[in-house]
Formats: C-alpha cells, structure tokens, sequence
C-alpha cells in the first residue's frame, strides 16, 4: 500500500526498480516448462506494477478535474486481486455518466523517459511470448489465443479448476493494464514494437513466426486517434501477411476495436453523431477482407471483423437503417449484410452469422436510442432468428460445432451472456418478459442457466452504465434468480456424493459425465456468489412471504460453499455472506414488523454452520484462519447492527436457531482454544469477546431462563479471557492464561461439556502416536491417519456433528478428527506434541465441570431438560449423561496417572506438569483416590514395600505431582 501510495510522485523510479525484479525471475530458456513459483512471484510483480501505473493515472486525472464534475475510474477495473475479474484484457474504463455528460476523451499520463519506456515493452514482449507458449500448450492449438473470438473478460473463466489455466490468465490480465497504460502515456513507443513484428510477419519465410507482440494491440488504450493509425498500417501490410497470419491478426484487431469502444464510449458515440467514418480506411480493410474471405475458415475469422469495421462507417449504417436508401448502399456492404442475414437461418453458418449479429446489438447498446437511423434499427428485423439461433432448448449450442471443427474457440457461455446483456439493454421489457424467464425453464439446458447468471452479473457489475441503459432488474433477480442458485448447489452437492462412490469400474464413463456437469453447476455457483457481492439485495429482496421462507434457505447455502475445495468458491462464498450481514442489508432479511427476529433466526443458522465448520474443517491451518476471520467479521456486523436497534435487540432472540448457534459455536471455539497455532488460538478468543459483547448488547445475563442454556451463566470467564487477548505472549504462556481461567469455570452447559468431550476424544486418539518412540510413532500415525480418512469418508460427519444430531448413540461411536487427517509427519514431533498437551491441558483444567454436571439437580432450565420449545430438539439437550461424563472425566484421570509410567520420558514431565497445576481443584479427589489405589498395590500383605525401578518411578512422580499441587 505504502509503494502504491509513493506512484504519485515517483512511478518511474518505482517502475525501474519492479521491471528489475521481473528480469531476475529467471524462467527456463527450453520453454518446456514454467515453474509454478516462478509464475506466481511474476504475477505478483506485474500486479504491483499495474497497480501502481492505474493509481498514478487516477491520481493525474483527479488532478485535472478538480473543478469539474467528471472523475473518470480507474482502467484498472479495480479487480486485479481476482483471477476470474471483469476487467477486460483491454483495461476496461468508463466513466461516470449517471449527473453529467458523457466524457468525449481522458487524458493519457504523463510519459516514461524512452529508455523507460522501451524497458518496460520489452519486458511485456518476454512475457507476452511466455504467455502464448503457455496458452498453445495448454489448449494444444497453435492459434488458440487469436481464434478465441468471443471476448470473455467480462465473465468468470469456465475452466475455473485449472490451475495452470488460472494463473496463466492472471498473468495475461496484469501485463495487459501494464501495457493499456504504457500504450497512453507512450503511444509511439508501443506502437513501434506492432508496427516492427508486423514488417516482420509481412517479410518472414517462416512456416510458423512468432506474432505474439501483435497481441499488445488488444491490450493498448486505443482511443479515436490511435486506433486510425492502427487501421491505417493494416490497411497497407493486411495483404501481405501470409495467410495463417491474416487470420491471427483479424482476431486481435477485432478484439482491439471492441476495447476502443468499451473503453473510451463517448468517441464511438461520437462518431455515430458525426455521421462519418472513422479515418483510417476501415472501408478499405473491409473490402480487403471481403476478398479473402474465399473458405469457410477465413470467413469464421474474417466475418467477425468485418461486421466491426462495418460498424466504423456510420454513414453506411445509416444508410443501412433507412430503408428508403437502400439502393445507395455500397454494393460489396449491402450484400455482406444480406449475406449474414440469409445465414443466421439453420445451416452451417448459423453460428457464425449468431456471434456476428450479436456483435451489432453490443454495438448498438453505446449509441443513444435518440438517433434517427442508427443501428439499434437494424435489430429489430433479425431478433426473433438470432433468438431461436441461440436460446432453442431443444437444440441448445454444442462445443463440436462447425466453429470447432474449424479449429475456432467458441465460449458459448460468454456468446449467450453477451446477447442476454445487449438484449436486456436495447429493450428491457421484453428480454424479462420472454428471453430471461425461458433461461429458467425445467427443462432449459445448464447452458442457459449459466449464460444467464453470467448476463445478471454483468449488468450488476457496470457501476458506470452509459444513460440510456437500464439498471439492474431487481424485481426479476431477487425473486427468479435465487432459485437457480439453490438448485445449484443442491444438484452440485448430490452429483458430488455420487461422484465419490462409485461402484465399480464400468461407472468410469459415467463419472467423467458428471464431472463435466459438476463442473458446470460450480461454475453457477460462484457466478451466483459473485452476482449476490456486487448487488446483495439480489439474494434477500422478494415478497414478504418468499423472504421469510427462502432468505434462510438461500444464506445456509451460502455459508454451505465455504465447505467447498474450490478455493474461489470459498473465498466468494466468504466475502457474500460477510456483505448480506451488513446492517444496511439484514434490516431487508425479512419483513418490517418481524426483521428483528428474522435476523436471530437466519444469522444465527450461518453462525451455527460455520460452528460446524470449524471443526469439521479439513485443511490445514490457513482454511481455519479463514473461518475464524470470517466469523470474527460476522459477529463485529451483528453487534453494530445490535446497537443500532438495541431497543428492540430483544425480539426475537428467544428463537431456537439462536440457542442451537450459541451451543455450537461455544463447542467450536473451545476446542480451538486447544490448537498449537497461536494465531488461531488467539482468533478464538477475540470470537469469545464478541460473543460477549453481543451478550451485554442483548441483556441476555437479565434473562434467567436463558442464561444456562448459553454462555452468560460463565460470561465473566469468557470476558477476562478475551480482555488479556491484546498482550503480546508465546504459545505457552497463552495456554498457561486459558488454563488459569477455565479452572475457575463453575457452571456447566451443553457447550462445555460437548467440548469437553469432544477434545477427549481428540486427546485419546493422539495418544498412542504420543506416547511411541519417534520413529514408530511417524509411521503408524501416518497409517492410523490413512485409515481415519478412508473411515471418515464412509462413515460421514465427523465426531461432534453427530453428537449434536444424535447424542444418544454418539458416544458409543469411535470418532475421527479432522485435526489428525490433516497432520503431515514432518510437523508431528512439534505441531501435533504441542496440540496433545494443548488438549490434555484443557481437559484438566475444564474436567470439574462434569463432575458438576453429575452433582447438580435437574431443574426445569438444566441442559438435561430443556425449557418448552426446545423439548424437540436432540440438540440441545446434554450430550452425555451425568454417569456419562463423571465416568469419562475419571477414565482421564486414570490414562494421566498411568501416563506417568510410560516409557517416553518427555511425555512423563508433561503429564506431571499437567495434572501438578492445571487440573481443576474439583479432580483432586479422583486424582488422589486413585493415586491411594494404585500405591497399595506397591506394599506386600505385611506393608513392606515392593522395590522395583518402576514402583520407584510412580512414587516419584506422584510425590512431584502433589508438591506441585501443595506449590
């Protein structure tokens, strides 16, 4: 942020230092392989470097308008830290248009020194190769990145599982905002690299040159100007490039003039106004491209530009729209638009002709519905073909098209989108009367749902909409679009279940089937996430009796998706649920009279999930942090909306869900408290002190018929644990702090206890491991491990979700924990060692409450006999009978003592440590009763000692154990 900040005032020397951290990553001269760290550190640089470039540019700009009304964003798009973003490779900007005019022009930054400025585009150039050579190998066509022609920048990637994929486009995505701003500040300089590769390709005998600087003209902020040199160069070397070139260059050049459009609107606009072509000669490239389009492939690459410098001469457009002019229309134009028109009928050219027409209603959406004739009049007469091309369920878009066979990448996800979106802005009425619902049909294929969530999002996501365009549709999305987000994930999850169970090998063919599906829904999935992050009333607006039923419906879905592998998914999901806790937002959870109790019942339900999460998370650490952090942020939401309306906080709170949440999350967090990272017990804890300070917002400690069933009745434990949480200490004194304080603990609950018991099992299935020599102990907890995993997976939730559920037969279960499935042996001598003693000392300090448990009377509030309105919930009530828990907490005592004799003599001054000064006061008659028992075993019938090195060995240790006690 500090660098970011410093671009104001020193960019280039900024600039200079980062192109020298791009040149030490060193990258193999063979070009066979990329290592993946390489990639990664380079992303990362050319991010910063962008990120600098856009922030001294907005800064420039800001500068310059200080006294006017016009502040154009960022051509960074803002969403370089996503992969998956909605900048374009072309750096879309627009600007604001919504209390002024429509800008005409924005004014480049100020210029590199050349030297600068040539370093900087030869080291875009290296990349730009590295790139190419990336994607060629990735999708196996040499001309895949030029014969891509619909533009899908908008949209999330389909090949959302594909690592080397993803970074490969993040990489491209970075460079090209490098280049965008280059290309403004110093135009000649970018443009002397094309103009030098295209001379190149012009004169070169190779079979297969490389044209891969050319790819820096969809990158470039081509305004009017810029782009009429452009056109001017092609129209000279066009005809002498060789003909697999001419196609890669008619790719790019389209692309290029789709990003002088979006970028720099109030030109295109212009030039419709001024009824005049574009200079540069776009009519003669045009007629150059008519006359080599002689064979199928040349017109699927050269029939797409040429509709785009069609729409270059506004005088012919016009002319086009009058039907009164028909006959002055230049003849080669006229008949290449009846030749279009005649094809978007069934036949092999349909698709084609489909994603050219498309191109005309985008084009036409930039031009304000004022103009007489202009293109918005040519849709009308081909709309009802280009929808039965496109939107046909029983004849939906195939990837083995003829495009495909030609070797052209069609995304037909991103084509449909596309039309959805130019649709939907040229007549909106319409598109959400007939074209939308009809995506959502039962029977309407995955494709449409998808193209449709893709559309929505897109729509949601143009903070700066040109005038003439409508909004966002609220009324259709948040009450038609919430529907395929849940039967999504309810398709995604089923498939994903049988996926995972396959019967036997003839089942193979099947499974890729369905991963193909799977893959799909998750790709609806995270467009539906993404959709709710930039417009989250979309997920809760709707009728008050749909709101009611569906918003708790919709928002555990949501919290359901951090459970996901896909890591997007997951961060989505996260970043969706944090804005819906909004305050803003969750006041429209439900209706007015009842939004205070809808809030208790639908957060309450998120939070309770995430409890489950918590430990049932089976990844390392980091995904533990995430959930914490998640939470952490929920709760700081809750409590400010909380003491906005503390008043009425009340209302409501007495709701089931809310119960239910509070003991989970208490269970959740105390377990937490056990792990050996400090960062994560630390999280825990300031969870607690939120947990706390919603108590104090609720009154909840003045309500005696709740304060058993939550955590009010030990509200003091918690609020001083949470009140040292800001001292800096290590990992040992922090536990030494937990451990002090859960002793002083003196009311039970099922949260406690349910954590009690849960980190008992924890404790007694890490034991052996524990316990073993070192190198015994490394190989079979890496079995034990194996076997827990396969387990698990057949078994189902793990331990302490099924407890809730079923606290009857749970404790007659053996349990396995995702703690231990996620251990690695390199980290079991110190992680895992220190997560034992974590657990038997939160075992030993927290064990008094189950002997409370045991002593105390059932009263009509006790967790064994819960209050009316909860007497149907399993959950609620105590996980383990009193006899239960007194007999386990005893079990503990007597594995510690007989831990003090075992072999391994650093668990042997653990343990004596453990029970000599963490274990609760309320243990020491069970402690020293068994000590007695055992010790009468080392005296003969006459009372004389029996004297043996391990008799020996208990009398010390006990004689340890009780001074420390006494200490």
């Amino acid at each position: 942020a500090a660098l970011i900040e410093l671009s104001k005032f020193r960019l280039p020397t900024i600039t200079v230092s980062l192109l020298s951290l791009l040149d030490s990553i060193k990258m193999p001269a063979s070009e066979e392989y990329f290592p993946y760290e390489n990639l990664q550190s380079q992303l990362f640089v050319l991010r910063m470097l962008s990120a600098c470039m856009q922030h001294h540019w907005q800064y420039i700009r800001e500068g310059k308008s200080e006294n006017t009304s016009l502040k154009a964003p960022s051509t960074a798009g803002g969403y370089e830290g996503s992969i998956h973003s909605f900048d374009s490779s072309t750096h879309q900007s627009r600007w604001s248009v919504a209390d002024g005019p429509l800008p005409i022009e924005m004014d480049d930054p100020p210029p590199f020194d050349d030297f600068i400025a040539k370093n900087i585009i030869n080291v875009m150039s290296r990349i730009m190769h590295q790139t190419t050579v990336m994607e060629e190998r990735e999708y196996g066509q040499a001309t895949n990145h030029v014969t891509q022609i619909i533009r899908t920048e908008y949209y999330t990637a389909s090949n959302i599982t594909r690592t080397s994929a993803d970074i490969v486009l993040d990489i491209y995505k970075a460079m090209s905002r490098v280049v965008a701003y280059l290309s403004a500040s110093n135009w000649s300089v970018v443009f002397s690299k094309i103009k030098l590769r295209i001379f190149y390709l012009s004169t070169t005998t190779d079979e297969n040159p490389d044209s891969s600087d050319t790819r820096f003209l969809e990158c470039c902020s081509l305004n009017a100007k810029r782009l009429s040199i452009v056109l001017g160069e092609m129209c000279a070397t066009f005809p002498n490039l060789r003909k697999s070139t001419q196609l890669i260059v008619a790719a790019i050049l389209r692309r290029a003039i789709w990003g002088w459009i979006e970028t720099y609107p109030g030109e295109f606009m212009q030039l419709y106004q001024s009824q005049k072509k574009l200079d540069g000669g776009p009519d003669v490239l045009f007629d150059i491209c008519l006359s080599l389009a002689d064979t199928t492939r040349k017109k699927a690459i050269l029939w797409p530009l040429q509709t785009m410098l069609l729409l270059l001469c506004p005088d012919f457009i016009t002319l086009l729209a009058n039907p009164d002019n028909h006959r002055n229309i230049g003849a080669k134009k006229g008949v290449f638009l009846a030749t279009l028109k005649n094809s978007l009928k069934p036949g092999r050219m349909a698709e084609l002709a489909a994603i050219c027409y498309v191109d005309l209603c985008k084009a036409a959406t930039y031009v304000p519905k004022t103009d007489a004739y202009s293109i918005r009049n040519l849709i009308p007469e081909v709309e009802n073909e280009l929808r039965g091309q496109l939107f046909d369920a029983e004849k939906p878009l195939i990837a083995d098209s003829l495009m495909s066979g030609l070797g052209i990448i069609v995304d037909h996800r991103s084509l449909l989108a596309d039309c959805l979106v130019a649709m939907f802005r040229l007549n909106p009425r319409h598109a959400l009367r007939s074209l939308f619902p009809a995506c959502l049909e039962p029977r309407a294929p995955t494709l449409f749902k998808i193209s449709l969530v893709k559309a929505c999002l897109a729509i949601a996501s143009e903070e700066n909409r040109l005038p003439w365009n409508p909004s966002l549709f609220i009324e259709f999305a948040g009450k038609d679009t919430t529907k395929v987000d849940l039967n999504a994930m309810n398709q995604y999850a089923s498939r994903k279940t049988m996926m995972n169970n396959p019967t036997n090998d003839k089942k193979v063919k099947t499974n890729i089937v369905l991963m193909t599906q799977n893959s799909e829904r998750l790709e609806l999935i995270l467009d539906m996430l993404r959709l709710y992050q930039t417009d989250p009333k979309l997920a809760i607006r709707g009728e008050n009796e749909d709101r009611i039923e569906k918003n708790p419906i919709a928002i555990v879905a949501i919290t359901s998706c951090l459970r996901e592998p896909n890591q997007y998914v997951r961060d989505a999901a996260a970043m969706c649920l944090y804005k819906l806790h909004s305050p803003k937002f969750i006041v429209e959870w439900g209706p007015s009279p009842q939004f205070m109790e809808t809030f208790w019942r639908i957060s309450s339900q998120a939070v309770f999930t995430l409890a489950k999460q918590l430990l049932d998370n089976r990844e390392r650490d980091d995904g533990l942090k995430r959930l914490l952090e998640l939470l952490k942020k929920l709760f700081e939401s809750r409590n400010e909306f909380l003491r906005m309306h503390q008043d009425i906080a009340m209302q409501g709170s007495d709701v089931r869900e809310r119960l239910q949440a509070s003991i989970g999350l208490e269970v959740a967090l105390l377990v937490l408290l056990c792990s050996s990272d400090i960062e994560i017990c630390t999280a825990a804890i300031s969870c607690f002190g939120l947990i706390c300070a919603e108590a104090q917002l609720t009154e909840s400690a003045d309500d005696p018929h709740q304060a058993i069933l939550m955590v009010v009745e030990n509200l003091p434990i918690y609020q001083q644990l949470s009140a040292n949480n800001g001292i800096v200490t290590g990992r040992k004194s922090q536990q030494k702090q937990i451990r002090r304080l859960l002793r002083m603990m003196n009311h039970y609950a099922p949260g406690n206890l349910a954590a009690w018991e849960e980190a008992y099992k924890r404790w007694k299935y890490m034991t052996p491991a524990i316990i073993k020599p070192h190198d015994d102990s490394k190989d079979d907890y890496q079995d034990s491990n194996m076997n827990a995993s396969n387990n698990s997976s057949k078994r189902g939730p793990p331990a302490w979700t099924d407890k809730l559920r079923n606290p009857a037969s749970s404790n007659r279960q053996t349990h396995n924990f995702s703690a231990v499935n996620r251990t690695e042996t390199n980290n079991l001598d110190d992680d895992k060692s220190s997560e034992w003693q974590n657990y038997a000392g939160f075992l030993a300090a927290l064990g008094g409450i189950c002997l409370m448990a045991d002593a105390a009377p059932s009263t009509p509030t006790s967790p064994a006999t819960p209050r009316s309105g909860y007497n149907d919930q399993s959950t609620f009530r105590r996980i383990s009978a009193p006899t239960e828990s007194s007999a386990m907490v005893n079990k503990f005592v007597v594995d510690m003592v007989d831990l003090l004799l075992c072999d391994n003599i650093i668990v042997r001054e653990w343990v004596k440590e453990i029970l000599g000064t963490d274990l609760s006061p309320a243990l020491y008659p069970m402690l020293f009763r068994y000590m007695e028992t055992v010790l009468a075993k080392y005296f003969g019938p006459d009372g004389d000692p029996i004297c043996n090195s391990r008799n020996t060995l208990l009398v010390e240790q006990a004689i340890s154990v009780l001074k420390l006690v006494l200490d």
